[in-house]
C-alpha cells in the first residue's frame, strides 16, 4: 500500500491481515486429502518468491522442511513497469503479514531439519539434503 510502512503494532497488523483475508483470501487444498501422507519440502538456493510455499506448509501435519538454513525472506509483491524504447523499472513491496500481524519481509522460513550440504557427497553424486528428506518420508510411510 503506497504511503504505508507496515503495521506499527501487532494489533494493527492483525487488523490489516483480516481486512486482506476478507477481500483476497482463498483456501488451499482438498476436502479428500490424505492426512497421513508425508510431505518433505527441500529448501536450497531459493529466491524471494520461494518463501511463500514453505511459509504456508510449515507446521502442517506430516510436513517437514529440510535445508541448510532459512529461506531468503523475500515476502513481497513484485511489480514491473515497462515502457516503450526499452525503459522499465521494477519494485518490490514488502506487504506480507502473518495472521498474528507480524511482517514477514526479511524473515526467512527456518527448516525443521537443518542439513548442511557436504562437498564430499556432491563429488560422489549424493545430495545430502535430498537424502535426509527422502529418509524421513520413507520412515513416515504406512507399511
Amino acid at each position: 500500500v503506497a504511503g504505508w510502512d507496515g503495521p506499527e503494532s501487532a494489533a494493527q497488523g492483525i487488523a490489516a491481515f483480516n481486512r486482506a483475508k476478507a477481500s483476497q483470501g482463498y483456501n488451499v487444498g482438498a476436502a479428500d486429502y490424505d492426512p497421513d501422507l508425508p510431505v518433505a519440502l527441500v529448501l536450497h538456493r531459493d529466491g524471494s518468491a520461494s518463501d511463500f510455499l514453505p511459509q504456508g506448509m510449515k507446521g502442517a501435519p506430516k510436513v517437514r522442511l529440510f535445508g541448510p538454513g532459512p529461506s531468503a525472506g523475500g515476502f513481497s509483491t513484485f511489480i514491473q513497469f515497462v515502457y516503450w524504447g526499452g525503459i522499465s523499472f521494477q519494485i518490490a513491496s514488502g506487504d506480507t503479514l502473518t495472521s498474528e500481524g507480524a511482517p514477514l519481509i526479511g524473515h526467512g522460513v527456518v527448516p525443521d531439519e537443518i542439513v548442511q550440504q557436504k562437498q564430499s557427497d556432491l563429488l560422489a553424486g549424493i545430495d545430502t539434503i535430498h537424502e535426509a528428506a527422502l529418509a524421513w518420508v520413507r520412515s513416515e510411510l504406512k507399511p
